[in-house]
């Protein structure tokens, strides 16, 4: 078992450590009623019906979209846009033969001048 699923179930167990010695405070103080289990056990299973119904509502939407769609195979190949950058800045390449260029450089500028994102070299 990997170093993390170790912390992860440590940390489980001490939670539930955490939630016995709880209890057993309340018992101490004479807290510990039938209202309060009641509403503790209400509280912890409102959640939990909260969480399946929520899980397999996701789980559904995902089959669904596997009915629909297939399996995947792989990434959308999609170009990747030159002309404009992911805030729709125009974008101006200083090299002569363009992006192609610029990824062969050892150093690259990116300047900004306003709405155009300009690529140049640097070296």
């Amino acid at each position: 078992m990997p170093a993390r699923q170790h912390i992860h179930v440590l940390v489980a167990i001490l939670s539930w450590i955490g939630f016995a010695l709880l209890w057993v405070l309340l018992y101490e103080q004479g807290k510990l009623t039938r209202e309060a289990i009641a509403l503790s056990v209400g509280t912890v299973a409102a959640i939990t019906l909260a969480v399946a119904i929520v899980t397999l509502a996701w789980v559904r939407h995902n089959v669904s979209i596997h009915r629909r769609k297939g399996p995947r195979t792989g990434r959308a190949l999609l170009a990747p846009r030159l002309d404009v950058d992911r805030l729709d800045r125009a974008v101006t390449w200083d090299f002569p033969d363009g992006h192609n260029e610029a990824r062969k450089s050892a150093l690259v500028v990116v300047e900004l001048d306003g709405d155009v994102k300009r690529y140049r070299d640097g070296s």
